[in-house]
């Protein structure tokens, strides 16, 4: 049922954006340009959020650092 209501809600907007004519204002060179550098700042912002390993407490352990038997 979510999955319907969410259909719904997209072809909703979809008719908004034809009737009011935005499509035209999506197609000027500067929206273009703005969308290109907000791409590039989110995979900047990706690159450091899930490209950077953690820092954890106490650090990490190898099989070096554990007492030999």
């Amino acid at each position: 049922m979510k999955s319907v209501i969410g259909m719904f809600i997209i072809f909703v907007g979809l008719y908004i954006v034809i009737v009011n004519d935005m499509l035209s204002f999506f197609a000027q060179k500067s929206f273009l340009i703005f969308a290109v550098l907000a791409i590039c700042v989110m995979m900047v912002v990706a690159l450091f959020v899930l490209g950077l390993p953690k820092k954890t407490k106490g650090g990490h352990q190898n099989d070096e650092d554990k007492p030999q038997n």
